[in-house]
């Protein structure tokens, strides 16, 4: 029960917030109770409206959802309902790292692209949609024409002539489904709020204890914290002082919870190469339920491990983790060949660390621009003359997330 549960909560924070920030020219709607089927409707740009049913399984997110479509479309990588695109038919694609609302901006931009990469396709593996769609079902028997579509869906209203949401949806709202299922609270006392505005009595931010003002900043997502600092500085100050928006980075990329909620730490693999083993990390935080329940042994940027250390991100968190951390290490080591006391494990992690990233930099250096004959090195360690590199200066560090490369380019056969 508990893992479904987890799963659950997942996935009902994916449609929380596809359905409280809504992205222009998407809509979901859920279509029962149970959370296992919904709606969407895309609005490629001067495109007709495209229909789809998302299955959610049991897995999910560990498992990608299965997305059908029923609206009458002529594309390459469209076989009747099939959608032929590596997110949903290849694991080694998916990653649950991917929200929801992430997967529907990427399947409204495979109906809007108008080239469409293909493992197997025309002009250097490259279709065009638009000659695609010119062309029609003649060269693809199980493609349907747009200006043949009369699908129509009673669980959302679409294609009904009055399709109430259309405008919404067209417009950018994408509320239906949840707009029932709001946290309420307790319904007004009219006479206790008459007595209250008769006291008339006022309190002042100012005078709230920080631990009250956390409480507030917990209820509130990045965007009304960044307004809530910009309105009142005592706001940013609680900010800077607790690191909240850093904080709130530190969570399970397989159930976007943070620390205080689940015991996070990193996948370790140990890399066999020509140089020897060494010991290696994408340092994606994991949670210990997604590595010990769920199986969960890929990172996000796809590097398999076998090992899951987790980490000291607070005193609260590393008294709940710290148990078996011997235990872990220890297996690091024989795996390693490591002799000696459990400190070499670190020590060795992070030489193979500074290793990892003194190649990258030599890489790095060898892909540098060339500078012309004529234009003078701009850096004082360029030595001058002909054909020599100048060093590209280093790429800010982005507090995204990394993901790996999306396209649509998948083997349909």
């Amino acid at each position: 029960m508990a893992n479904s549960i987890s799963l659950q909560t997942r996935l009902l924070q994916d449609i929380r917030e596809i359905q409280e920030k809504p992205y222009p020219g998407i809509a979901v709607h859920l279509q029962d109770d149970q959370l296992t089927k919904a709606c969407l409707v895309l609005l490629p740009q001067n495109e007709p409206p495209l229909h789809l049913t998302i299955h959610f399984t049991a897995q999910y997110p560990l498992d990608p959802p299965i997305i059908k479509i029923e609206s009458a479309v002529t594309h390459p990588n469209v076989f009747n309902d099939y959608i032929c695109i590596n997110i949903l038919n290849d694991h080694e694609a998916y990653t649950p790292a991917y929200s929801l609302k992430g997967i529907c901006i990427q399947m409204l931009s495979f109906f809007a692209s108008d080239h469409v990469d293909q493992m197997y396709g025309e002009n250097g593996c490259v279709v065009d949609r638009k000659q695609w769609q010119a062309r029609g079902s003649k060269n693809d028997p199980f493609g349907r024409c747009e200006g043949e579509d009369d699908f129509k869906c009673d669980k959302c209203g679409f294609g009904h002539a009055n399709h109430a949401n259309m405008e919404r949806f067209q417009n950018g709202s994408t509320h239906a489904g949840l707009e029932n299922t709001v946290m309420t609270g307790v319904e007004p006392d009219v006479t206790s709020n008459e007595a209250w505005q008769k006291k008339e009595q006022k309190l002042f931010l100012v005078d709230l204890p920080q631990e009250v003002i956390l409480l507030f900043c917990d209820h509130l997502d990045e965007e009304a914290l960044l307004s809530a600092a910009r309105a009142w500085n005592g706001f940013g100050r609680v900010m800077r002082l607790y690191n909240i928006m850093r904080t709130r980075e530190l969570q399970c990329f397989a159930f976007k919870q943070g620390f205080k909620a689940l015991d996070l730490g990193i996948g370790v693999t140990i890399n066999h190469t020509a140089r020897g083993r060494h010991i290696a990390s994408e340092f994606d935080l994991l949670s210990r339920l997604a590595y010990e329940r769920y199986g969960v042994r890929q990172s996000i940027q796809g590097l398999r491990f076998v090992y899951w250390l987790p980490l000291p991100l607070s005193h609260s968190h590393w008294t709940r983790v710290r148990g078996d951390i011997d235990q872990r290490l220890d297996a690091i080591a024989r795996a390693n060949t490591i002799q000696g006391t459990l400190d070499k494990v670190i020590n060795a992690f992070m030489n193979d660390i500074v290793i990892r990233l003194s190649h990258s930099a030599e890489e790095f250096e060898q892909r540098s621009i060339r500078l012309s004959g004529d234009e003078a090195p701009k850096s004082t360690l360029t030595p001058v003359g002909k054909g020599h590199r100048e060093l590209l200066p280093p790429l800010p560090p982005s507090r995204l997330p990394s993901f790996r490369p999306y396209s649509h380019r998948h083997s349909c056969e």
